[in-house]
């Protein structure tokens, strides 16, 4: 007994049929955060953006956090001193994040280790060194823990929004990529460091440190947007597109493949003609 087959006409009108594009509804915390940062997103002295963490609304008390940042700390001091290669290499990593302005050190009126006054919550971020020995630029990452749980339970991710997708995906800008007579790629260096965290929210980044066991440990704040806080893609992003908006006039071919052709920190674009994208590499630098 043989099998239905459907018409051969039918069959192509469903091969070349497409699916229905649905936009993807923002979510009420996805509003609330974008119009959290177009409220209190600005440009400071230094031509830098300035970003506001966004909290939630609800009251989360952040508790105790310094005693899990110390035990941390010590356990991986512990472990630099049996590798006096990675453990050189974080110093260096930890120098330059202090040399470049990214982090500073506690004033000592400031200097505690907890405040349960609602609206200025203190959080010290765990962290960790990272070695690869395969990376031609910096060996050493520090990867910092927002996850970590307060005495209360609540870590520093808990009373942050983390913002929608605003960037495209990554299939379309990869065929985009593949169609460009000259191609061309280029990242941002140290992307989420190169914006700024309000002087408000400095106290939600408190980190330890010191260079040696023979020194004190000592409280130091990151001042910019940090790798590992829930909200950090979404304003790194979001900043990189805000940059392009205000500076088309200026540089309309870059303004047009930085919103386009970014993904996170990576740029993958091109052109069709030599003469443009001589101009379009120029504009984007």
């Amino acid at each position: 007994m043989g099998t239905h087959e459907p018409p051969i006409d039918f069959k192509l009108q469903r091969l070349w049929e497409q699916e229905e594009i649905v936009l993807p509804i923002p979510t009420k915390e996805e509003e609330a955060v974008e119009r959290h940062c177009m409220e209190t997103t600005t440009g400071g002295e230094t031509g830098r953006f300035v970003v506001r963490l966004p909290r939630h609304s609800q009251n989360l008390q952040i508790g105790n956090s310094y005693t899990t940042a110390e035990y941390r700390f010590q356990q991986m001091e512990r472990k630099l001193t049996r590798n006096l290669e990675v453990r050189k290499e974080n110093t260096k990593f930890m120098d330059e994040y202090l040399s470049l302005g990214h982090m500073q050190l506690v004033p000592e009126e400031d200097d505690r280790s907890y405040d349960n006054a609602s609206n200025k919550p203190i959080f010290f971020l765990p962290y960790h060194a990272v070695f690869k020995e395969s990376s031609t630029t910096t060996k050493t990452r520090v990867v910092f823990d927002a996850s970590a749980k307060s005495t209360t339970g609540v870590s520093l991710n808990d009373m942050l929004m983390v913002g929608p997708t605003i960037q495209q995906d990554l299939i379309s800008i990869v065929l985009r990529f593949r169609m460009h007579t000259y191609a061309m790629t280029a990242d941002i260096s140290k992307m989420y460091r190169q914006i700024r965290v309000h002087p408000e929210d400095y106290n939600l980044q408190r980190i330890l440190w010191r260079r040696s066991s023979d020194e004190p440990l000592k409280q130091y704040q990151l001042v910019t947007v940090t790798y590992g806080t829930a909200p950090a893609s979404f304003l790194a992003i979001r900043c990189v597109n805000q940059l392009a908006s205000e500076e088309a006039s200026s540089y309309p071919l870059a303004a047009e493949v930085i919103s386009r052709d970014m993904y996170f920190d990576d740029l993958f674009t091109g052109s069709d003609n030599l003469s443009e994208a001589r101009r379009l590499q120029e504009e984007i630098i």
